[in-house]
């Protein structure tokens, strides 16, 4: 069975990332410059961990996703998909400022 991130919004399918797509080296180039603009958001001489990071691109996604910034969409899920083999699901629930989202991983952990 292919690897695939779903994201739900309310409940409804946004989207269905192919996990599996091999990225093009320039694309790879972009996900480690992401990771660099991301360590300094961490605490003082610590950069953020994976889940950590995860949950900004996740924010990042969703709210691309509702503005049809289809670059940042795929940006956001390239990086997921690459950095956190295990994620399967993104569930983001409310409405702007009030939305709440969860990281599933595989066995439905989060």
């Amino acid at each position: 069975m292919p690897r695939v991130i779903t994201i739900l919004i309310n409940g409804e399918p946004a989207l269905v990332y192919d996990a599996e797509q091999r990225l093009p080296a320039r694309q790879r180039r972009f996900l480690d410059e992401m990771d660099a603009e991301m360590d300094g958001r961490g605490a003082p001489g610590r950069p953020p961990g994976p889940w950590e990071r995860a949950r900004w691109v996740a924010n990042e996604l969703i709210a691309a996703l509702q503005d049809r910034r289809d670059a940042v969409v795929w940006a956001a899920c390239a990086w997921l998909a690459d950095r956190l083999p295990d994620l399967e699901q993104i569930r983001a629930t409310g409405q702007g400022e009030e939305m709440v989202i969860e990281l599933i991983r595989a066995g439905g952990g989060r």
